[in-house]
């Protein structure tokens, strides 16, 4: 029997809160980790770290809208979701983005350029922002 690749699950107000939480904390390590520019592993960790920080505040957000987040090894699902649970903000697309640089952040030997890395801590710090929000409202 196949393993699902991905689904829906129920997830609370409270479980939102602590993917906020987590969320931040890999945004705070990856910045820390990006100040090490004479590393040249450094940007692959902080991207990697600001990717996490994505997905998790698309749980939050998503929990947040409709008491839901996606689950699975297809991250992709979780943009179609945050698309669903926040339409007009355009949050999938810059999920989507941060997806875009996953592959090659965690496993490819390509080094993660600095524009790279620039634009994944903006979109995290973004989407973090949304979440907290989301949260509040």
């Amino acid at each position: 029997m196949s393993r699902a690749k991905g689904r829906r699950e129920p997830f609370s107000k409270a479980q939102a809160t602590a993917r906020l939480g987590y969320a931040r904390k890999c945004y705070e390590l990856g910045v820390l980790g990006g100040e090490e520019p004479e590393d040249a592993y450094a940007g692959k960790v902080a991207v990697t770290l600001y990717v996490l920080a994505g997905i998790a505040s698309a749980d939050a957000i998503c929990a947040a809208r409709v008491g839901e987040r996606w689950r699975g090894e297809d991250h992709r699902g979780a943009v179609t979701l945050l698309e669903e649970a926040v339409p007009k903000e355009q949050l999938g697309k810059l999920l989507a983005s941060l997806l875009d640089i996953k592959d090659k952040a965690q496993y490819s030997p390509a080094l993660i350029r600095s524009a790279e890395e620039t634009r994944a801590r903006r979109v995290s710090e973004q989407l973090i922002a949304h979440a907290a929000t989301a949260l509040r409202g």
